[in-house]
Formats: C-alpha cells, structure tokens, sequence
C-alpha cells in the first residue's frame, strides 16, 4: 500500500513526538489536534477525535498508524449481491477476466468466461471499481439495500492506462492464487511475427517458459516435458483432436475470431481434465450487439473475412468469420516445372466459425456456435507410353490420382442462466467430429486399382458449471459432465482389376478386400468442484477435486484428482505460490512423427490392456508485480507421469491401429525444471524475456525400450530462452520481434548396419553374409539398422529471429494495415530432422553421410488487412 507522511507532528508534555502514517484511501475531514497543555493519554485523545468516523489507529513506538474499519459482524446486518455483466460499450461483447472491485472492504472478483461477476457486500453505499486493460476504469457508487444487477459498459481507452485495480481473485496472473496460468490477448497474437503473415495462436504460447517449440515454423509444443497428444485444446468448451493445418504451420484458431485465451501448465482448476500437460482454453467472439463492422485481410498464405453484428439491437447478434488459403497455386507451378507429368495439384485449407447470440432476458442468455476446418491436397499425374506388339503400335495409358482431406466439425449449444443473484449456471451441449479420408487411384490402360482408408473420432457431450458466489471469501465453483467417445481408428478398401490374356481372349477379374482397426466407445463420467478462498489478508488457498470414470468393453477405471494451491501474500508485490496437481489421460495418438502433426495421426483409446496414463505435478514460485506494469516470476516443477506409452524397439506405426496395444509397452516419465520470466505490459515498449532450464526423461523398466534403462524424451532441451519486443514507434507504425534459442533435442539414429544376402530360393531359410557362399546368381539383400538406445542423439541448438512491422492508417470510414514480416531473418539452417544418403568414395566403396533437413529458412511476407 502507498503510504504518506503527515507533514506536522504532534507535540505532547509527557510523551516524545508522533508521526501520523496513513494511507490514500483515509479521508480526514479535519486535522487531530493536541493541545501541548492536554494531559490526557494519548489513547483517549485518539479515541474522542475519531469518534463517529470509519477510521481506526494503531499506536507504535515512533508513529501512530491510521487506517479504515473494516465492518465487523455486528455492524453487518444483511449481505447482499451486487451481480451483472461487464460489458464493451459499443459492441455488447462481454468482457472475460474484467476486475470488479470494492476498496473499501478490500474486496473484489473477476468476470466469468461469459462476462459474468457477483459480490456479496453488507447493507450500505459503496464506490466500486470496474477495470479491464486496454480500457478506461469505470468508478460506480452503489447503494445496497437489496439485491443490485448492473450492467457495467466499459469504454476502449485511446492509451494504457498506469494503473489497473486488480481484484483479490483473478484467474491467472501474479495475483491469481494459481500460479503457472497465463492470459493471452488478442493484441498479443495479432503482434507477434507469424509465418507468410499468419498471425496464430499457438505460436504465441511458444514464446511462454516451460513450452518447448517443435519443427521451425511449426506449431507443434511441448510443455514441461509432455508429449504433443498430452495438450487440451477447448474451443468454446469443446475439445478438439486436431487443432494444426499444412503440417503445423497454422493453427485452426482464427486470430480476428478469439476474445480470450487461458492457458494452464499446473495448477490447474478441477473443471479441466483429460490431459496431462497443459490446457488451452479459447473462447470466440460473441458477436457486436449494436454496430456492423468487419475485417478483411489478404496475404500470401491466406485470405480472411470476419463480420459481425445485430440481428435485433440489444437482443440478438451474431459472428462469422472464415479464411481459406491458396498456396496450393503457386505449388503446383513451381512442381510442374520439375515434373511434366503432373497434370494439377492443390493444397489448401479453410475455417469457418459462426456464432449466434440471443438475451433472453437478464437473466437467460443462449449461445450456438459452429466451427469446421478442414485440410485438402490433391494431385492428379498421367503418362503415355509407346510400344510395339507383333509390328504394331500402341499406347499405354497409365495414371495416379491422389486426394486426402481431414478436419474438424464442432457444434455447441449453451444456455447461461442466473439461478440467484449468487449463483450463475451455464449448460453446455457440443459435438466435436474428426474426420480423416485419402483416397488413392492408380490405372494402367484399362487396369486399376483403387484404395479407400478414413478414419476418426467422435464426441458428444453434456455438461454443467455453476458458479457459487454467496461468502464474500469464497468462490465456489462445481459441475459436471458426460462424454461419449467414438473412436473409428481406420477402415482401408481396395479394389483392382486384374486383366489375363488367353487364346487371344482378355479376362478382367474385378477384386475387393477390406480392413479395418477395432471400432470402439469410450463413456466418461465426471463431477469437480473448487473453492478458491481467503484465508486472510495475506493467505488464500484454492482446494479443487475432480472425480471421474472412464468405460471401456470389459474395463471401467475410476480416478481422483485433487487440486490445490496455494498463495502467501508477503507484501510489497511479492507473493510467494505452490501447487500439487494429479491428471488422468485416457485417450492415445498413434504416429509417425512427433515433430510434425501429421494426417495419418490416429486416436485411440485405453483399453482393457492398457491403463490410463496419469501425471503428478508439484510446482513452487515466487511473483513481484510492485513496479507499474512489471512483473516478474519464478517457478520450479516436479512432474512425475505414470504408464506412458511408447512403441517398443523395433516396432513403429505405419498408419495402422491394428494389434497397436500388443505393439507398445507401458513405462514411466519424469520431468522437472526452473523457468524465469520478466513481463512489461505498460508503456510504448511491452513484451517479456523468458528461460527455462528443464530435463525430461523416460524409463520402461520391462527392457522392451533402451534395455529398461533411463533416456532423454526427444523434446528434452535442456536450455529454452525467448524474447518478445514490442515497440509502438508511432501512433501509426508498430514493430514487433521474437528471438528464441534452445539447447538440441534428441533423435534416435542407426549404429550399425548389417546386411545379409538371401539367394532366390532357400528353401533352408539359410542366411548367408557373403554372395560367394550363396552360389546362386540370383540374389537379394535385406539390411538391417541397430538402433541402440532410444534417443542416443543429441541435435544441434536451434535459434531464430522473427521481425514485423505494421502500418496503421485511419481511413474514412476504415482502417488499412500493412504488415511486412520477416521469418529467421539471419537465415539460420536449424536442424529439424536428420536422414543418412548413400555415397562413393574414389574406389568405389559405399557409406553412408548424416544429413540434415530444415523446414524453414528465411521466408519474407506481407499482408493487407481492412477494418471497416
């Protein structure tokens, strides 16, 4: 608390002179004043002159301490709810994360994910201050007598404001009680420097300490030393499966469709659960209540177009925005150059969300939001061949048709009720469909053959959450749910035609095979609840337990996670955070790459052979936020994650979920670190400076990976350091920078080959290592690789700087901005991947080199976005 100093003292005959202290929000309508000739102890001429006035005092040895009463319960006669909406107020677009607060009981909360807030206060007037960033605070003087619903509309500030009033219960940040939970902002994601211009979502969380980056360019994370399949992504409440389009390069979130993004890498509320190792949690506009307005933008990887408005002035509106990208073009003139039997191509991908948004009344509110995304390539190859038969000539035909599309499908409906001014309630009902095709044609003359393979996974899903406001120091949080699960992990079909000429007379035999992996249905059954506390001024405690079950055929597995945290105020802006955190993990994804999200990727589930994976995660941290807009933290973790799964030496996935739990072998991970960050959110320069020193292991102590012995999980980098700079040069040129470095991951390359010759026939089955011995003339070779250990490579450090600038420019009746960015601008070649070729020396002889593959070098962009 910001303190002053009285500039006179008190002089008194018997007693050395007093300073008065006290702090801004004492208001003294007139000065204490001692007479030198006044005997009385002091004490007593305390009490007369505030007598009748809200103030109190503590008396020290050198000062004398004023502060204001706090009501005490028999001055309370009756508690009510001071409850409403936090609003834009222009748009009507409810505010997330908005602090409302009372300073004169030193009390507050933040809105709920749909704009919501309810404080209990006693019988009385109040002044009351509602705050959000990046608009101007809003000072309310309420009067209590019963019951008071307000909604709160909050003006967009033309500049940061110094200071924001934070409430005692926000959700993330240094003065949440949760530690290891970020808030990004749309502000965020649009200003930092994106691939070919496409700002993204996920790329800003890999700026975060504790989030291990993937291939260049790409979007794939790891966090605190968790597999890419161990990330919750929510849209709107609803998971989604794949949240990556063009491998990885963006990410399904639409930046111009997102209002919020939550982020939790521990500590994490009981109303989230399924994975392992963090929780991203978007939330999507609403839709402007009382203006049209929209975005259009152009740039090199893609298009996009948002609009929005009122179907009915302060009753219904509704949000649309889509996107669509057209490098497929320009790919396929560049590949036709190389290869003139390509006829077309095309590879492209879109989104598309929509919302509708109707108030029923202050108290009922109805949502139904729809997204689809979807990824497509197709190429189409044909070639004619002449030759002679019997002194004619004819033409072979032959041709290859390649076609593949996967992507999402969600649908949700919400209904946000107020049950009682304290307590408020949202029922949600979703739909989420992955959905996985390639269809692949081959002809030669009038011969073909023909494969079909899909596969996916489908949810339906059914929940509650109420949120519980009725004691001043408690926020009270329960719910629960039920999913079912339908994973459908493969279903190939083939068909071909076989053509046998005899006597002059040609034959065709059409032929049909099918196969497929196991379908099967996961039931999940879960109930949380969480109360976030205050113990007193200087201690708050949040306690969170979620049960849940999970059916399979044959096998039901139940679970507890508690959840709790804790948070010690030690003042001056420091507080000092712990946690403990237990999450279950029931569903798998098979794949061939880790590194790069992949359409052949299958889910499955657990099953009666296979236990769930589950983690246990203790964290500790210090935060100081006491400088204006600065705050720094530290943390340290402890993960330790119980029956992973891992292919065996030897085995592997090949797009197949056949035989795939007798394949795998279950074992344990551990992982732990200390991550650093400094945050600057005020002023022309903000941005953050993060590190984090981690290691990440595995061991699988039944022998079947690496001999049972400990070894490095392939994202162990051991040294992580990223930079986000953003500068506003002038009220119309923004320029925007990220640099980060990483220690290399590990990678799992052959040790030795073997080669062993075969003749044609050998019957015997005798394996021969040299041609001589075989005597045959015709022979064949099988090499095989020794791979040792699992991951017995360390790669190389990564680095790369990433530079934007945006042009603003205030239009008539819109805004025009330019964006030019730059990726890996000193163009260095990180290495993504490593293969082996063959080469000859002078004599001929045979050996392999190691080479390396980079994803991406530098690539310049542009783009022009109108808002109007």
């Amino acid at each position: 608390m910001l303190m002053f100093l009285l500039s006179h003292t008190m002089s008194m005959a018997q007693d050395p002179k007093y300073t008065l202290v006290y702090g801004e929000e004492v208001e003294l309508k007139k000065p204490i004043v001692i007479a030198p000739s006044d005997k009385r102890p002091i004490k007593t001429i305390l009490d007369e002159q505030l007598k009748n006035t809200d103030i109190d005092y503590k008396i020290t040895a050198k000062h004398i301490l004023l502060f204001k009463k706090k009501p005490t319960p028999a001055t309370i006669k009756t508690n009510y709810q001071f409850h409403g909406y936090v609003m834009d107020s222009k748009s009507h677009e409810s505010l997330i994360g908005a602090n409302v607060y009372c300073p004169l009981l030193s009390t507050g909360c933040t809105t709920n994910a749909y704009g919501y807030f309810s404080i209990p206060l006693p019988e009385g007037e109040y002044d009351v201050t509602i705050s959000y960033m990046g608009y101007e605070p809003e000072h309310a003087k309420i009067k209590l007598s019963g019951n008071t619903f307000k909604n709160v509309m909050l003006n967009e500030s033309l500049k940061l404001p110094e200071v924001i009033v934070e409430s005692d219960r926000p959700d993330t940040g240094s003065r949440s009680t949760r530690m290891s939970a970020m808030t990004i902002s749309p502000q965020q994601i649009m200003s930092t420097p994106a691939i070919l211009g496409e700002a993204d979502v996920l790329k800003s969380l890999q700026i975060l300490p504790g989030v291990q980056q993937g291939m260049s360019g790409t979007n794939a994370i790891s966090v605190r030393g968790g597999s890419s399949d161990q990330n919750l992504y929510l849209l709107d409440g609803v998971m989604l499966y794949n949240v990556n389009h063009f491998l990885g390069m963006a990410s399904a979130f639409m930046p111009e469709a997102t209002k919020h993004i939550d982020f939790y890498s521990a500590s994490f509320p009981a109303r989230y659960g399924g994975r392992l190792s963090s929780i991203v949690d978007v939330r999507t506009k609403d839709g402007d209540m009382q203006n049209f307005h929209g975005l259009f933008s152009i740039g090199l990887l893609s298009s996009h177009l948002s609009f929005e408005g009122p179907i009915k002035k302060e009753r219904t509106s509704f949000f649309l925005s889509a996107r669509r990208s057209y490098a497929g073009w320009l790919m396929s003139i560049m590949a036709k150059q190389d290869d003139d039997q390509l006829k077309s191509m095309d590879l492209y991908f879109y989104d598309i969300n929509a919302k509708l948004s109707h108030k029923l009344s202050n108290n009922d509110r109805l949502y139904l939001g729809f997204y689809q995304g979807r990824d497509g390539f197709y190429e189409e190859f044909r070639s004619e061949n002449e030759r002679y038969y019997n002194g004619e000539s004819l033409t072979d035909k032959s041709g290859c048709d390649l076609s593949l599309k996967f992507g999402n499908t969600l649908l949700n409906a919400r209904w946000n009720h107020i049950f009682s001014p304290s307590v408020f309630g949202n029922i949600m009902v979703g739909y989420n469909q992955f959905k996985m095709y390639i269809n692949n044609k081959n002809f030669y003359n009038d011969d073909f053959f023909i494969s079909n393979y899909n596969s996916g996974v489908n949810d339906l899903t059914a929940q509650i959450d109420l949120d519980h406001h009725t004691f001043r120091n408690h926020h009270i949080k329960f719910g629960g749910g039920y999913t079912m699960h339908h994973f459908k992990p493969e279903t190939q079909t083939n068909r071909y035609t076989e053509s046998e000429v005899s006597d002059g007379a040609t034959t065709k035999t059409d032929n049909k095979s099918t196969s497929a992996g196991e379908e099967s249905d996961g039931h999940e059954f879960y109930a949380y609840i969480d109360d976030d506390m205050n113990l007193s001024d200087r201690w708050q405690f949040n306690a969170g337990l979620r049960a849940l079950m999970f059916s399979v055929p044959n096998k039901t597995y139940p679970a507890i996670e508690p959840r709790l945290s804790l948070c010690h105020n030690l003042g001056g802006g420091l507080r000092a955070k712990a946690s403990y955190s237990v999450m279950h993990q029931y569903a798998h994804m098979l794949t061939t790459s880790t590194q790069l999200s992949l359409p052949s990727d299958l889910w499955v589930p657990i099953n009666d052979k296979i236990k769930p994976i589950s983690a246990d995660q203790w964290a500790v941290g210090l935060t100081y936020d006491r400088w204006k807009g600065i705050e720094l933290q530290i943390e340290a973790y402890w993960k330790e994650m119980h029956n992973l799964i891992e292919y065996r030496d030897g085995a592997g996935f090949s797009g197949s979920s056949i035989g795939w739990s007798d394949k795998v072998s279950s074992g344990n991970g551990r992982s732990y670190g200390i991550e650093l960050m400094a945050r600057k959110s005020i002023g022309r320069t903000t941005g953050s400076v993060s590190y984090t020193l981690s290691k990440s292991t595995r061991q699988f102590s039944d022998g079947s990976i690496s001999n049972g012995e400990r070894y490095p999980f392939e994202f162990d980098h051991r040294h992580t350091f990223n930079i986000l700079a953003m500068f506003k040069a002038t009220k119309s040129i923004d320029l925007n920078a990220t640099w980060y470095f990483a220690t290399g991951g590990y990678t799992t390359i052959s040790t030795q080959q073997t080669k062993y010759i075969f003749p044609q026939q050998n019957n015997g089955g005798q394996i021969f290592n040299d041609a001589n011995q075989c005597g045959s003339s015709e022979l064949y070779d099988v090499e095989y690789y020794d791979f040792g250990k699992r991951n017995n490579y360390k790669m190389k450090p990564s680095h790369c700087l990433n530079l934007s600038v945006d042009f603003h420019k205030q239009l008539k009746h819109s805004e025009r901005i330019w964006n030019i960015s730059v990726m890996n601008v000193y163009n260095n070649k990180n290495q993504d991947m490593l293969y082996t070729e063959i080469y000859k020396d002078k004599s001929g002889r045979k050996f392999r080199k190691m080479k390396q593959f980079t994803l991406m070098t530098i690539v310049p962009s542009a783009s022009l976005t109108y808002k109007f």
